[in-house]
């Protein structure tokens, strides 16, 4: 999934065109054994799915070339975050019923500060895992103010994780009881001192052990 801020990036930096006018898009992938028993399965989803006013619009394509196009809208996302100034990035987990809620929510929240060039989603709805990321032309500390701990504090009032695809690494390993209860911590830092006694491996880059 990716938004039409996404979109907007990726026309402007590095000149991919939008399959159709939509504020948020989904890429879906298929395998099988017969090409024409998944395309007419996949048009009928299509077809299914704006019946119910579910979706506007779709397209699809078993040709590699259009594939590969298709594909490049999401494979070339962090580049064009990253040549847009400073990032600020999250990578989260919430229900799917609130899944996009956040984006909306910070722009709302951030409307008025001018530092802030974009706001965007995407990430893979299979799993329920967001990244948001906030554009500006460089780091500003007030707006980072802005944004942290406000961020974590919503997605652990909805029992999901501050840190779900990458893990949490050295930027986040404080932020660990966002989404674990402190019992969870304390077993999880036990396990790691009797695998790793010595803390040797990946120093502080889960818990910090300090």
């Amino acid at each position: 999934m990716f938004d039409e801020q996404i979109i907007e990036l990726l026309e402007s930096h590095v000149k991919l065109q939008r399959p159709f006018e939509s504020k948020l898009y989904i890429l879906v992938e298929m395998s099988g054994t017969s090409i024409n028993e998944m395309e007419n399965q996949f048009c009928n989803l299509i077809e299914h799915l704006m019946d119910k006013n579910l979706i506007h619009n779709g397209t699809y394509s078993s040709e590699l070339t259009k594939m590969k196009k298709l594909w490049e809208l999401r494979e070339r996302i962090a580049e064009v975050l990253g040549s847009n100034g400073y990032c600020f990035k999250y990578d989260i987990s919430i229900p799917l019923k609130e899944y996009y809620d956040l984006v909306e929510i910070l722009r709302e929240r951030l409307k008025s500060n001018k530092k802030v060039t974009s706001i965007s989603g995407y990430g893979h709805i299979g799993d329920s895992n967001l990244h948001l990321s906030v554009t500006c032309d460089k780091f500003y500390e007030s707006v980072k103010n802005e944004i942290e701990p406000f961020v974590y504090e919503w997605v652990s009032e909805r029992n999901g994780s501050v840190s779900s695809e990458h893990g949490l690494g050295l930027k986040r390993n404080n932020h660990i009881h966002y989404s674990k209860s402190p019992e969870a911590i304390d077993l999880m830092k036990k396990i790691k001192k009797i695998l790793d006694p010595k803390l040797l491996l990946n120093p502080q880059k889960m818990m910090n052990f300090k």
